[in-house]
């Protein structure tokens, strides 16, 4: 057994007052009085694990078994638990081999399951597209299949599926999916090979340049009023084209986001929210009408300035807009082969159509400067509120002249004060 530490714990309160370790240190190990190779191992950010440490039969070698985290394993379940290890030793039985075959009969399901929780919930802010993935196509296949005896074959197979039914681009999604699930299965020591290694992408993918032409906008601010949107998704849309934000930034926009009062007004996104680290974007005049529009529909209240009119306390979703943009493309209505997403594009396009530079563009997109840009990730701390503000404000005059262009007679005008 390894050398322990001096302090010995034994009671609740000494386990949650067990200081970290000293700088520069990344734990810190406490032994547990009357339990034999019970520790708590405490982490510089303050995460207390149990662990026990046991001689494993067939090498003679002290190995920790990680029993799990205080205090969801109590005191009183880890001494339980270190004794039963230690009675399995002396009984000539091998822990760390039960561990192994009980992960290795893990089902795919279940270990999708745990990959969700345990990872995707903790590093993903998409999280819920990846179980919306296995949820659809994986588990209803292979979910109770045993996660060891899952093939390479079985998972082209499954693959092979998805593209049959038209979903190519899904397909490559899933598969980044199934590589990232496995390979997490290995480094977490419940498999020991991933089956999804050296399978390659299912369809080749170019990326969209769709734009509209001016024409096209005044039809997509026309069908905006028309029957096929509700008016928070109409709204929801509109606020997209205005500020060229991420379509789910803003339908899950929240009360508290919003400085209506600041000079300029502004909208700060909270990191978890957003792919960047957070970022705070001015309104531009009709952005704000828009927003005061839909809060005072919201109520006092309600937490989200885009609430959904179905599920009561919860906001659209975000894939509502670009559904009922797909309903009215199919009827003529809108522009064909279009979806939310591409508001973005047209967004940047206008903006360098109006001589913004591309780093005000970048900023109001979100995107993160690059990994080698060390000056725009660390050293230039500028907020740049005012020259995106003027970029806005620049785009929402050019938007409002194509809407209100002579050319279309029947559209309707695009003003702050305007019910749209």
């Amino acid at each position: 057994m390894p050398r322990q530490s001096t302090k010995a714990l034994s009671t609740d309160r000494q386990i949650g007052g067990a200081k970290p370790p000293v700088k520069g240190k990344d734990r810190v190990e406490y032994r547990v009085a009357g339990s034999p190779g019970l520790v708590l191992r405490v982490t510089s950010a303050g995460t207390r694990t149990w662990g026990c440490w046991i001689k494993a039969p067939k090498t003679r070698r002290w190995r920790l078994m990680t029993l799990g985290r205080y205090p969801e394993i109590s005191l009183a379940r880890a001494r339980q638990e270190a004794q039963r290890f230690s009675v399995a030793t002396a009984d000539g039985n091998d822990p760390f081999a039960e561990r192994q075959h009980q992960r290795n009969a893990i089902t795919v399901d279940a270990l999708g399951a745990l990959y969700i929780e345990r990872h995707a919930k903790l590093k993903k802010r998409s999280w819920k597209k990846d179980q919306r993935l296995l949820q659809h196509d994986v588990y209803p296949a292979i979910g109770r299949a045993r996660a060891e005896q899952i093939s390479r074959s079985d998972l082209v197979q499954l693959l092979d599926v998805v593209v049959d039914r038209g979903a190519g681009v899904q397909a490559n999604r899933l598969r980044a999916l199934l590589s990232k699930l496995f390979s997490w299965a290995v480094a977490e020591g419940y498999l020991n090979t991933s089956p999804a290694t050296g399978i390659p992408a299912r369809v080749k993918e170019n990326p969209r340049t769709r734009v509209m032409t001016d024409e096209e906008i005044r039809q997509f601010w026309r069908a905006l009023d028309g029957d096929g949107f509700n008016v928070v998704t109409a709204d929801a849309l509109r606020l997209q084209l205005l500020l060229g934000a991420r379509i789910q930034e803003i339908t899950a926009m929240r009360a508290e986001e919003l400085n209506l009062h600041n000079i300029p007004p502004i909208w700060t996104l909270p990191a978890p929210r957003g792919k960047t680290r957070g970022m705070t974007r001015p309104l531009p005049p009709l952005a704000v009408a828009i927003v005061r529009r839909r809060l005072a529909a919201a109520g006092p209240a309600g937490p989200f300035v885009f609430p959904s009119p179905v599920l009561r306390g919860r906001p659209i979703g975000e894939q509502v807009p670009t559904r009922a943009i797909a309903r009215l493309a199919a009827k003529g209505l809108m522009p064909a082969d279009f979806s939310s997403h591409d508001l973005r594009r047209v967004f940047a396009t206008g903006c360098a159509r109006l001589g913004i530079s591309r780093d005000i563009t970048a900023k109001l997109l979100a995107h993160a400067p690059a990994r080698n840009d060390t000056l725009g990730r660390v050293y230039d701390q500028h907020d740049y509120i005012l020259e995106m503000l003027a970029a806005l404000v620049a785009w929402q005059s050019h938007l409002t002249a194509i809407v209100e262009a002579a050319a279309a007679s029947n559209v309707v005008p695009l003003r702050a004060g305007s019910e749209i």
